[in-house]
């Protein structure tokens, strides 16, 4: 721009010193259309920069909006939790506890051995069940040797009909192998046990 002011102010001092008076108004309509380009280029690119931070503005307003909102699995899941929790059917503004929790109340009954019912024992009966049945997952070359034993440590304590048919000859055997035996234990306990003490 400044090469245009000092190329236009040289053509007119050149054609001043050289040239007659008609040249001058020539000269001097030219410079004038000259200033008025460059204030017309100097608007548009004003105009272009504005339009260029505004469209960035609406940009990063717009991402921030769609950044605060999850899509993710577990967020849906959680949405899905709270509205059937909810019963729509009751009117907030006349029975606000109803409309929140009616849903919940309705879907999650309390067992008997309960004496109360809430969102952590929902989650809790959640993850026992998840657990029970990673522990009933048949044992594989995979599982590391901790895994096995926890396995085969649940199995052995679910197994009802073997535990009632050994009933306590395991601890009777542990007692007499490792620590000698005990002398009210055996023959002895089974003395006591017939014996008559009414």
């Amino acid at each position: 721009m400044c090469f245009l002011l000092h190329f236009s102010l040289f053509v007119c001092f050149y054609y001043e010193k050289n040239r007659s008076s008609e040249f001058r108004c020539r000269i001097t309509f030219v410079r004038s259309h000259l200033w008025s380009w460059i204030l017309i280029l100097l608007c548009l690119i004003f105009i272009l920069i504005s339009l260029l931070i505004g469209f960035l503005i609406i940009t990063i307003r717009s991402q921030q909006n769609h950044s605060s909102l999850c899509l993710s699995v577990d967020c849906i899941t959680a949405s899905a939790e709270m509205l059937t929790s909810m019963n729509s059917d009751i009117d907030p503004c006349m029975d606000f506890y109803e409309y929140s929790c009616g849903g919940w109340i309705r879907t999650n009954s309390m067992s008997d051995d309960e004496s109360r019912a809430d969102t952590y024992s929902v989650i809790r009966n959640q993850m026992s069940e998840k657990l029970k049945l990673l522990l009933e997952e048949p044992i594989t070359k995979a599982d590391s040797e901790a895994i096995r034993k926890v396995k085969n440590f649940y199995l052995s304590c679910v197994d009802t009909k073997l535990i009632e048919n050994r009933a306590e000859r395991p601890l009777l055997d542990l007692l007499d192998n490792e620590f000698g035996g005990w002398s009210l234990i055996g023959r002895e306990m089974e003395k006591l046990s017939s014996m008559d003490w009414v």
